[in-house]
C-alpha cells in the first residue's frame, strides 16, 4: 500500500488560515495559554483527531502533515467535519497545569 500527502497543514482544514495545531489551540486558550501544557495538549488533540479521521482514510501528524492511501477516494467534507468535531477546549482543560 502506497501513501501520499493529503495536506501539509491539517490545522487549516479545521480553521482556515491557521498555521498549526499549536496556534489553533493557543488562540483558543487566549490570555490563559500559560495555564496549559501546550505540547501535551497538541499531542492529545492530534490523537483525538486521528481517532475520528482514520476511519475516513486520513491520518495526521503533530506537524500538520497528513497522509492518505494513494488514489483513495477521500470525502474532504466528511474529514473536515470529523476533525472539527474534536473539542479543543476539552483537550485544553485536560492539560490545565494552573492548579486552579
Amino acid at each position: 500500500m502506497a501513501y501520499t500527502t493529503y495536506t501539509e497543514n491539517f490545522a487549516s482544514i479545521i480553521s482556515p488560515g491557521e498555521a498549526s495545531f499549536y496556534t489553533l489551540l493557543s488562540d483558543a486558550a487566549g490570555d490563559f495559554v500559560n495555564d496549559y501544557d501546550m505540547d501535551q495538549a497538541v499531542s492529545d488533540y492530534v490523537d483525538a483527531i486521528n481517532e475520528v479521521i482514520r476511519p475516513l482514510g486520513v491520518v495526521t501528524t503533530v506537524s500538520g502533515v497528513s497522509y492518505c492511501e494513494f488514489g483513495a477516494d477521500i470525502d474532504d467534507d466528511a474529514v473536515a467535519a470529523a476533525a472539527s468535531s474534536v473539542d479543543g477546549y476539552d483537550i485544553l482543560q485536560k492539560n490545565d497545569i494552573s492548579g486552579k
